[in-house]
């Protein structure tokens, strides 16, 4: 059932406040949405308190407040992808470093993956407008001369990755509400 005329927002007078408030970009891509899209967009802007939107940014974004980390916080420790690296971060770094050998870490990755051991996880939340695209990142024509999307990068490397392991490898792709 539709909403009625009385529960449906004055789409003009959302406009104007966003405008006023320097937001009127919150519904650029307006007439893009389907119903309810349009429907939860409306409801995020109904929910923002926008006159407080402006101290919030200047105390959080503009003058971050100082994050002072524990004593005794060390990065963890991890094996670079070039072997002659080897390992860093961490307290145990230089006897991981004299440790760390390629052949083998390989062995043990590639016996997790026969043994279904691994899963694979994409942050995929944000839009593609810092590389020019308008649309979700992972849908960006990363392939130079094939287009191909960087999802689809990051799926076939996974199917070849099963089918040479033989083992299936699941893939969790964390989204926004942007674009799901």
């Amino acid at each position: 059932m539709a909403p009625t005329a009385a529960a449906t927002p004055d789409l003009a007078a959302i406009r104007a406040r966003l405008e006023r408030v320097g937001h009127g970009h919150v519904l650029k891509f307006w007439d893009r949405l389907g119903v309810a899209e349009r429907r939860a967009l409306l409801g995020q802007i109904d929910r923002i308190d926008w006159a407080a939107l402006p101290g919030l940014i200047d105390k959080y974004v503009k003058d971050k407040p100082v994050f002072a980390l524990p004593d005794g916080v060390e990065p963890a420790p991890f094996f670079s992808a070039d072997p002659t690296q080897g390992a860093a971060g961490g307290s145990d770094a230089a006897a991981l470093r004299r440790s760390w050998d390629a052949g083998a870490a390989r062995a043990a990755g590639e016996d997790l993956l026969r043994r279904g051991k691994v899963a694979c996880f994409t942050v995929a939340g944000g839009q593609g407008s810092r590389l020019g695209y308008d649309g979700p990142k992972g849908c960006y024509p990363g392939g130079a001369i094939t287009g191909r999307p960087l999802f689809q990068f990051f799926a076939e490397g996974i199917l070849a990755a099963q089918r040479r392991y033989g083992a299936p490898i699941p893939w969790a792709i964390m989204t926004s509400p942007l674009n799901h």
